[in-house]
């Protein structure tokens, strides 16, 4: 078992303490859901139950899909990617 998980995107990746990227996941998978249930289609699906994985075996690292599209990634809204607390404290 791993104290650090591996996340990357793309060309560009960090280590991340497991308790830390499960809390991020955690985030992640609600805000998505929540977008899923109105907008999104299959492929936000399938990533939400990859993350529910990724969050509960802290042997696997997280890669968010390389392959999707522009627009995919643009269908994201930021409340998933940053959680509005995180953005209030950075701004």
């Amino acid at each position: 078992m791993s104290r650090t998980q591996f996340v990357e995107y793309r060309d560009h990746g960090f280590w991340a303490y497991d308790v830390a990227l499960g809390v991020f996941l955690k985030r992640l998978i609600d805000a998505a859901e929540e977008y899923h249930a109105t907008e999104a289609g299959s492929w936000l699906s399938e990533a939400i139950s990859w993350w529910r994985v990724v969050a509960c075996v802290s042997d696997y690292g997280l890669t968010l899909d390389s392959t999707w599209s522009a627009e995919q990634v643009a269908t994201i809204p930021v409340q998933i990617v940053v959680p509005e607390r995180a953005e209030r404290v950075c701004r």
